[in-house]
């Protein structure tokens, strides 16, 4: 790894063997793991000196149909230097179609931890949206007014970095890709 490149490391379980092999991947605490291994009951922010920890609480429908229920499914996600690991129970569509959306992207490779984070809590919460209001575009126009800031600065511009890979408008309103 170095400046140019992230890793992204993503769990569909909380299983011991998973978590303490990423540990030892990136060098996460044992205090960490456990918090890793416990599905968490609220979204929450931890800030260490050296990686944050953010807990993001992702509403999708039971078994993909849109007519039940939603289930609340919590996703953590903790960020480094140059690696991000999404820990989640089972798979979750959020990051299923950030994945699907950015494949054969370059751009997402370029970005840096917090920018990989703040998309995914971008993702989580437009999906928050679609559930809640049940329409996207009134949910691409409330999460597009979201902005981030973080230790390392003001991160608005990473949803006007993704916005083009996800085919709707940045922060300002205006389509990126001039559409």
């Amino acid at each position: 790894l170095d400046s140019r490149r992230l890793l992204w490391i993503d769990l569909d379980s909380r299983a011991p063997t998973d978590l303490e092999a990423a540990a030892r991947a990136i060098g996460l605490d044992d205090e960490l793991v456990r918090r890793l291994a416990a599905t968490a009951k609220r979204a929450d922010l931890t800030q260490y000196e050296d990686r944050i920890h953010l807990v993001l609480l992702a509403v999708e429908p039971a078994d993909g149909d849109v007519a039940s229920e939603p289930v609340v499914t919590p996703l953590d996600v903790v960020g480094g230097k140059d690696w991000v690991v999404t820990v989640h129970d089972g798979p979750l569509e959020a990051l299923a179609r950030f994945d699907a959306e950015t494949e054969g992207e370059t751009r997402p490779g370029a970005l840096d931890a917090a920018g990989l984070i703040a998309a995914f809590a971008d993702t989580v919460t437009v999906r928050l949206f679609v559930e809640v209001v049940g329409h996207e575009r009134v949910s691409v126009g409330l999460a597009a007014r979201v902005r981030l800031t973080g230790p390392a600065g003001a991160a608005e511009a990473r949803h006007a970095d993704l916005a083009p890979m996800r085919g709707h408008p940045g922060p300002s309103g205006a389509d990126p890709r001039g559409d």
